[in-house]
């Protein structure tokens, strides 16, 4: 088999999911073995394609050696990891609560590609999660979200806006929880929300949700002032008369 029929292969076996294990594996332990030829860009293209599928599939089944040989293998035919590939890997080990990997790789990605949205999205996602709160270090976090806040998009079109959104209210929950406490942070996160992007929130249909996480946040904290604050700008945002 030549390199396009190996990742034609691997594309179809890996939509069947866990039916086609077994055959997932033979095919790539015979296609990791070869040596792929010069290949043209819309070659390349799919067997970038190809090790995607490969690591979200061995990373969804949770077979880390498998993932290290992807990344092997890419490496040794010269195959430089692309931005998406250190993405799918973020988001398998996230999904995993492997968060000391998730770290070890986004380091190694730093080197090689220059991080995006989406990892930062991802990154914020993992290390913010309720299950995380008491074991996530909020530095760590807090670089996550200074080097994010750069990058922000709002296109509507494809729920940019709603991916922003989310990843804010995490960070707003995270730092604003029990366990982190940090409200210093919780007042700046507000600031560029409603403040900074003020005309990119008007425009979203996210925004009530925006201004329910920081009521919900500051009423658990017994800050009652900062919490009705909140609650009035919610009375305008749904046109209660006295409120705008």
């Amino acid at each position: 088999l030549d390199t396009t029929s190996y990742c034609t292969l691997i594309s179809k076996l890996t939509k069947g999911g866990n039916m086609w294990r077994d055959k997932v594996i033979e095919v790539w332990d015979a296609f990791k073995q070869t040596e792929p030829n010069r290949m043209s860009p819309k070659h390349r293209l799919v067997l970038s394609a190809t090790l995607t599928h490969l690591l979200r599939y061995f990373g969804d089944g949770e077979r880390w050696e498998r993932l290290r040989e992807v990344m092997e293998f890419a490496d040794r035919i010269k195959f430089k990891a692309d931005r998406q590939h250190y993405n799918t890997l973020l988001s398998v080990l996230g999904k995993a609560n492997n968060l000391e990997a998730l770290k070890q790789c986004l380091l190694t990605m730093t080197q090689h590609v220059q991080p995006d949205c989406v990892t930062w999205q991802i990154v914020i996602q993992h290390l913010t999660k309720p299950s995380q709160w008491s074991v996530a270090d909020p530095d760590e976090v807090f670089k996550a979200w200074e080097s994010w806040k750069s990058m922000v998009r709002w296109d509507e079109e494809c729920d940019e806006a709603g991916r922003t959104v989310s990843t804010w209210i995490a960070l707003v929950e995270y730092f604003g929880s029990e366990e982190v406490s940090q409200f210093e942070v919780v007042q700046s996160l507000e600031k560029w929300m409603l403040v900074d992007n003020r005309a990119e929130l008007q425009r979203t249909k996210h925004r009530r949700m925006a201004l329910v996480t920081l009521r919900t946040v500051y009423q658990e904290a017994d800050m009652e002032e900062d919490a009705a604050r909140m609650g009035k700008l919610l009375l305008a945002d749904l046109g209660v008369p006295g409120f705008h």
